[in-house]
């Protein structure tokens, strides 16, 4: 193999890093003890099951499977599993994290408190700035996976063949890391688009210099360009990218916003004519909404960069436009974006689901298992239960959670968040605001 170090630096995507955990913990026993050596200390994997990777079922609250599953099954009941999701350069869309704990205390729930995790994969950079990593009970980062395949090489492997795919394996996962808007990594690229990317850069910093243009790989392929510099809020609820996509140089391509997983408010945005105007426009494409502006096409090759710098800067012209709309309209278009309260008739449910995933928390942060709280759960539904613990004293619960200074775990401290103050009355919220009022959690 020549040069085996360059194989996968214009190519690798989030889908490689899911085939290569799948392929490792299917069949490498080393690889899946040091995975599962990384998942928290509750977590018993079960003897004597068939070890079985897969995408989980959709989950029927919102369709989603996770990226990867590991089950243990017994015949063909599942015992245990570990869910897994993997983050290379997306973000989470919105309730994708929460899914997953929904998930988790469900399969908690049916299999038993010790016998179901999530975890979460990304390259260091990303993982520190995905919101919602703290909803998996274990996180693990690419570099991690990188050091013990490398530890295992240095320890030696003895079949030259396995050591040479394990090699490749690390160069994947290096590449994978790479994958980091913030790193300092160099793909190997084709030299014309390159030099292109290089010069394109620098025009840029005259034309839009509150813009960065982002690091990218320069390839074959190489006919789009991120930029970085529209910030949007902590509490924007999706994702946001602004890029140029050059096209072949014939006929009209664009700079877009996209949106990640918004796809579905294309007719809301559309219903806002105000926000549009000289060109500006929207469109639905997947499950991405795009807001963009039509801009001449581009072939990306220094040898036509002179010829094309008038177009060049007609492009750069329209990123500044869309990083200045969206500057101007991201407060409407983050109450547009914002996740619908649930309604009603669910909202009971979603209660409910919440409580267990108080109890989940309870046992994964302090290792205290409310098991009457649970028993009650399972009898009587989440709001019913709630609705006992507020009309008698407080419970043996709520005085084990003062002790352990966690009350905002307690019954009692969510009935007064929103959207679940709408399940109780006035006398039972002033009742929760008072036991924590006394016990020293609210002032």
């Amino acid at each position: 193999m020549d040069e085996p170090q360059k194989v996968f630096r214009d190519r690798v995507r989030e889908r490689d890093l899911d085939n290569f955990l799948v392929e490792e913990l299917r069949a490498s026993d080393s690889f899946r003890e040091w995975f599962l050596s990384h998942l928290p200390s509750f977590f018993v994997s079960p003897s004597g099951c068939e070890v079985r990777l897969h995408k989980s079922p959709q989950r029927a609250q919102d369709a989603r499977q996770t990226d990867v599953r590991i089950g243990w099954f017994n015949g063909a009941a599942l015992r245990a599993c570990v869910l897994i999701e993997s983050k290379v350069t997306a973000d989470f869309q919105p309730g994708q994290a929460e899914s997953y704990g929904q998930e988790v205390a469900a399969l908690r729930t049916e299999l038993g408190a010790n016998c179901a995790c999530a975890v979460l994969i990304a390259p260091q950079a990303k993982m520190t700035s995905l919101r919602g990593a703290s909803l998996f009970q274990a996180q693990i980062t690419v570099e991690e996976m990188i050091e013990a395949l490398v530890q295992r090489r240095i320890g030696g492997v003895g079949d030259p063949e396995l050591d040479s795919r394990l090699a490749v394996r690390i160069e994947l996962l290096e590449a994978l890391a790479g994958k980091r808007p913030t790193a300092e990594w160099q793909p190997v690229t084709v030299e014309s688009k390159r030099d292109f990317a290089n010069a394109y850069a620098e025009v840029a910093k005259l034309v839009v210099p509150n813009l960065s243009v982002r690091p990218s790989s320069d390839g074959a392929k190489a006919i789009t360009r991120f930029f970085d510099g529209v910030n949007a809020s902590p509490n924007f609820p999706c994702s946001v990218n602004l890029k140029h996509e050059f096209g072949d140089g014939h006929g009209t391509k664009y700079a877009n916003l996209q949106f990640g997983g918004q796809a579905g408010k294309y007719e809301q945005l559309r219903a806002l004519p105000a926000l549009f105007a000289d060109g500006i426009y929207p469109i639905a494409s997947g499950k991405s909404l795009f807001v963009r502006v039509d801009t001449p096409s581009l072939r990306p090759v220094a040898e036509e960069f002179e010829t094309q710098r008038d177009k060049i800067i007609t492009g750069l012209k329209a990123v500044g436009r869309l990083a200045e709309w969206f500057e101007k309209y991201s407060a409407e278009l983050e109450s547009l974006f914002k996740p619908s309260e649930p309604q009603v008739e669910n909202l009971t449910e979603a209660f409910e689901t919440a409580l267990r995933a108080l109890a989940n928390r309870a046992w994964t942060e302090l290792h205290y298992r409310p098991g009457y709280f649970l028993d009650m759960l399972n009898e009587r539904g989440g709001a019913a239960t709630a609705h006992a613990l507020l009309a008698g004293r407080p419970s043996d619960g709520f005085a084990k959670l003062w002790e352990l200074k966690r009350l905002d775990l307690s019954v009692e401290a969510v009935a007064l968040q929103e959207p679940w103050r709408a399940l109780f009355s006035e006398q039972e919220l002033r009742t929760a605001e008072r036991r924590l009022r006394e016990a020293g959690y609210l002032t």
